[in-house]
């Protein structure tokens, strides 16, 4: 499993949270991502291998800020 630390601004505030990244038996790839503030699930789904690599790359290039994007 691969997990980023990321942060995100709403509404003028600094919020963190982390994306995690777990291979299941399929082969495809269940992303999770959840805030600090609240543990809550902002968004969760499965994705093909190749979708979640290009996810994760985007989030690492962006250095970890995720304001704006979307995962799903």
């Amino acid at each position: 499993m691969k997990k980023l630390n990321v942060h995100w601004d709403f509404e003028g505030q600094e919020h963190t949270g982390n994306v995690e990244f777990e291979t299941l038996d399929n082969g495809k790839v269940f992303v999770s991502f959840t805030s600090d503030l609240t543990t809550q699930v902002i968004e969760n789904g499965e994705l093909n291998k190749e979708d979640a690599e290009d996810i994760y790359n985007e989030i690492l290039s962006r250095d970890c800020d995720v304001t704006g994007y979307e995962i799903f």
